[in-house]
């Protein structure tokens, strides 16, 4: 009897406990839930490619709500996947806003589809979209885009369709691959490059304006001053702009300042490739003569 006595009131205060305890249990879960909002989110980065806007606007899409769960998961390593970002890290500044500080991906191309911008990662993800810019000139508007931060502009690119954190979406496979391959390509460039800087070999910066793509997929990629390479279909692209480094330096620069095509559609073992000058046209030729008439 006197066991069943004790039984009885150990349940008795296990229970009384367990009423006294539940309020709290509940007002703190209560808090942690809802007193731990997101409602402003901060950002700091290291390339400055993306805003705070777009970034809160992609935590609002992927309705990460809870700031303290958010700020929980960066700290064990459990993080939601952001596109735009390489890596990242939480800082939770109070119950209602938290700071993303972040490694963002670089952008490396940029296509023009329904007035917009679209801007790619080196695997062809859309990371970014801004409307089209246009300054006024006498005889039309010119769209124009900010290549500052070494984003290339491609055109004559058939896209179907373009949305943000996804592959873009080309009429066929391979103008998306001549993208992402010329995006290697263009690396490879730099690489070469940056080896004649190593050799203490002096030449100005290459700035290339714009890559056209035909709709067989032909390649033009048009330098700043009127150089154009022409490097045919995809293939042996990285050895062709190494080539076009090696003929650029070994020429002191002089084949930048003509205007006309470097045929690179194949790729030449002694990397010997014909260059055709542009024609100049009659209003040109009238143009240079005028002004040395004067």
């Amino acid at each position: 009897m006197v066991s069943k006595r004790k039984r009885r009131r150990k349940l008795k205060k296990k229970i009384k406990y367990f009423l006294i305890s539940l309020p709290i249990i509940i007002g703190v879960g209560v808090v942690l839930v809802y007193g731990f909002r997101i409602k402003s989110v901060g950002y700091v980065a290291d390339k400055n490619q993306f805003t705070a806007i777009e970034v809160e606007q992609y935590v609002k899409n992927q309705k990460i709500e809870n700031s303290l769960w958010f700020w929980f998961c960066s700290m064990i390593g459990n993080k939601k996947e952001f596109p735009m970002l390489e890596n990242y890290s939480v800082t939770l500044n109070s119950p209602f806003k938290v700071t993303i500080h972040g490694e963002e991906k670089k952008l490396r191309s940029c296509v023009m589809f329904a007035e917009n911008y679209f801007y790619l990662d080196e695997s062809g993800v859309v990371l970014k979209q801004e409307p089209c810019a246009y300054v006024e000139t006498k005889k039309h508007k010119k769209k124009i885009l900010d290549n500052s931060m070494g984003i290339l502009d491609y055109t004559g690119l058939e896209i179907k369709d373009a949305t943000l954190y996804k592959k873009l979406n080309t009429k066929s496979k391979e103008g998306l691959e001549a993208v992402t391959r010329m995006t290697t390509a263009f690396d490879t460039m730099e690489i070469a490059l940056e080896k004649a800087r190593e050799q203490k070999l002096s030449f100005k910066e290459l700035k290339v304006q714009e890559v056209a793509i035909s709709n067989e997929y032909d390649i033009t990629v048009h330098m700043k001053g009127g150089l154009k390479l022409a490097l045919g279909k995809d293939n042996q692209l990285q050895e062709k702009m190494e080539d076009f480094v090696d003929i650029y330096v070994s020429s002191n620069e002089q084949l930048t300042k003509y205007k006309g095509t470097l045929q690179m559609q194949w790729i030449s073992e002694d990397k010997n490739y014909t260059f055709i000058k542009d024609e100049v046209k009659k209003e040109e030729k009238k143009k240079k003569n005028d002004k040395k008439t004067e």
